[in-house]
């Protein structure tokens, strides 16, 4: 009995302590990449700013602003929920939700995990490289030239064309929702509102500017790897989505590359 009490004591005094950490840690850390990703990060950034001032006001004295500050925090997360609702909801609507099974076979899983190995072989690198993934809109009549080709996706394939000493270096891989390469050394419309509207920062690449400006063009959805740092960052409908942790890669593209075709499945059969 004094042993499970011993054992209970030290459960209690540290492992349990360590575990509270590292759970509180692992979730402010995914708080952050989910407001980083989310289209309401600037205004994540404003609420910040907001209690930051509002707080030294408080440690000064000002009374009235005392107040307000108490009344926020006691309602803060009412707060979040208002002001995140659309954000909280997808991620509520996805728990649970395997986005691997828009890939209908093995043969298309095989293919998405090869892709995913090349990209992170290119960031490795510092290849630089631009793929665009095509969906119902015909990309052929936005690009400005490109190299017909007609494959399926290999590593092989993918480092040979964005090889620094390869000819297709410069232009970007084009691939249809069969996950086949169908164009290669694509040159894109840039972004015309990159550096006004304060979506990329204005010293960014062209690769950079080349996939927000495909997104905005057309519904296809770009991924980029940087040549000069090796980030990964992916564009879709017009928003940036940038320094993509290679762990979530995979994940990220999936959930991006296919939300449209499953909402577009959900608004078929609620009409049927």
């Amino acid at each position: 009995m004094n042993i499970l009490s011993q054992i209970r004591g030290i459960i209690n005094q540290y492992l349990l302590p360590v575990l509270d950490i590292i759970t509180m840690t692992l979730i402010i850390f995914y708080i952050y990449l989910f407001i980083k990703k989310s289209k309401a990060a600037e205004l994540a950034k404003g609420l910040l700013i907001v209690l930051v001032v509002l707080f030294v006001f408080t440690l000064i004295g000002f009374p009235v602003i005392s107040w307000l500050f108490d009344k926020l925090l006691y309602n803060i997360l009412i707060l979040i929920i208002i002001i995140f609702s659309p954000e909280i909801r997808e991620i509520l609507m996805n728990v649970g939700k395997d986005s691997t099974k828009a890939l209908k076979t093995q043969e298309d899983e095989d293919a998405m995990q090869t892709l995913v190995s090349s990209i992170l072989k290119l960031s490795q690198r510092k290849d630089g490289a631009i793929f665009v993934f095509a969906r119902k809109d015909n990309l052929f009549n936005i690009i400005s030239s490109y190299v017909v080709w007609d494959s399926s996706i290999s590593e092989d394939v993918i480092l040979f064309l964005f090889d620094k000493r390869s000819i297709f270096h410069d232009g970007a891989v084009i691939i249809d929702q069969n996950l086949r390469i169908k164009a290669v050394s694509a040159i894109l419309p840039l972004s015309d509102s990159a550096a006004n509207s304060g979506k990329l920062e204005k010293h960014i690449g062209t690769r950079h500017r080349a996939g927000l400006g495909i997104s905005e063009k057309s519904d296809s959805l770009a991924l980029v790897v940087s040549e000069e740092t090796g980030n990964i960052s992916i564009f879709d409908d017009g928003e940036p989505y940038l320094n993509i942790p290679a762990e979530n890669v995979k994940a990220t593209l999936l959930e991006l590359l296919y939300k449209k075709s499953e909402d577009i499945e959900d608004r078929e059969e609620d009409e049927i």
